[in-house]
């Protein structure tokens, strides 16, 4: 018969699932949606990938919780703007993430 297999999320709902385990603090679930070759950069700095990338998000998701204020999506690119509340510190942010086949490949924070 017919096999069922998993549809592949749009890249806003592939984003959307990413901030939720973002704001549980789910590292698994995250981990599962980055890409193979994913990585990170942060303003100027150079991106940033594997072991590094993940012990980031571990340190940056402890307590971390993405407010978000307006989506915008370019085809495969999904830019998000908010705030980011750590401690009762909030920041304002906008997020470039890249994503193919329901994976992120890049998060670029400027």
């Amino acid at each position: 018969g017919m096999v069922d297999t998993p549809a592949i999320l749009t890249p806003a709902q592939t984003v959307d699932q990413f901030v939720d385990a973002f704001n549980t603090g789910d590292i698994v679930a995250v981990q599962k949606m980055l890409g193979e070759d994913a990585w990170y950069s942060f303003g100027d700095s150079a991106p940033v990938s594997g072991e590094v990338m993940l012990s980031w998000l571990e340190s940056e998701m402890l307590g971390a919780t993405m407010q978000i204020a307006s989506t915008e999506i370019d085809g495969s690119t999904v830019i998000l703007a908010g705030t980011s509340l750590l401690d009762g510190n909030s920041t304002e942010f906008t997020y470039v993430f890249n994503v193919r086949a329901g994976l992120i490949e890049s998060w670029q924070i400027l």
